[in-house]
């Protein structure tokens, strides 16, 4: 139970940060988790996201390619930053007649700023397969089955600061000496908010909530079955590394709320669940 509320505790302490990230795409290919203060038409002025309270920092126009928001809204920018030009000065003419000035007009159109377009981010599409372990608080269960051995596969829909995940587990365990077995099966929806993201997101680390639809089979040596379903909520941590163009590693812990109704009487499934596998985003 502690470490159900020590996941809550991370979940709801992050929430809040994210969402007052901007990041900065510089036409290097480099980009700057930060957080927008002033946009002019030749700069932008900005502070670190990591550096709340650190020193205002002035980047010109020209070496950004786009900002992305918050918000999700993204700005572009052209590499051309208008410069203001000098009034023109009076143009003088001698002759034999008296003399006189004249002066060419001044131009009273406004210097237009870069021109920028705004669009909401697009999401990008992921598949993931991995090994968990799913450990049960309930000590009957523990002590009857140990620890459950899952395979999952999922997809995943990315969002940059937000992501979904459906997955599918299954796994089976025998546990007596007729060779009945346990066959525990989980269909997970996940909402996961990423609150901290390394330059060029080798890394990045998430916490988020969802659904659980678990079910459970037992299944005996003369064809005897029993099954039952049951609903539960789900409390993630987890972290990806990137290991080649799109590749990435993802750790998982995960903690599961729930009870699965078999042979009349409601079970508690409720455990640990630890995973590791790969996953691949689709641009």
């Amino acid at each position: 139970m502690k470490k159900i509320v020590f996941l809550f505790g991370i979940f709801f302490l992050f929430l809040g940060s994210i969402f007052s990230q901007d990041i900065i795409y510089k036409r290097d290919g480099s980009r700057i988790q930060s957080v927008v203060l002033k946009i002019t038409e030749t700069s932008i002025e900005y502070q670190y996201f990591n550096q709340p309270d650190g020193p205002v920092r002035v980047l010109s126009l020209k070496d950004v390619y786009m900002v992305r928001y918050n918000d999700g809204t993204e700005e572009q920018f052209t590499s051309e930053v208008p410069e203001v030009q000098p009034e023109p000065e009076a143009v003088s003419t001698t002759s034999i007649m008296p003399t006189t000035t004249i002066s060419q007009p001044v131009s009273t159109e406004p210097i237009q700023p870069p021109v920028t377009t705004k669009q909401k981010s697009s999401g990008k599409f992921s598949l993931n397969a991995g090994g968990f372990l799913h450990m049960y608080y309930n000590e009957e269960m523990s002590s009857t089955f140990g620890t459950m051995p899952l395979f999952g596969l999922g997809l995943g829909v990315d969002m940059d600061n937000i992501f979904f995940t459906l997955r599918y587990n299954t796994g089976s365990v025998k546990y007596d000496e007729d060779n009945w077995t346990l066959k525990h099966s989980q269909l997970d929806l996940l909402f996961d908010l990423k609150w901290y993201k390394s330059q060029g997101s080798k890394a990045q680390v998430y916490s988020g909530i969802g659904l659980s639809l678990n079910t459970l089979k037992d299944e005996g040596p003369d064809n005897e079955k029993e099954k039952g379903t049951g609903a539960g909520v789900l409390l993630e941590l987890g972290f990806d590394i990137l290991l080649a163009n799109n590749l990435y590693l993802f750790v998982t812990a995960t903690s599961v709320i729930g009870n699965v109704n078999i042979y009349e009487e409601k079970v508690n499934i409720s455990g640990e669940r630890l995973g590791v596998g790969l996953k691949v985003n689709f641009d």
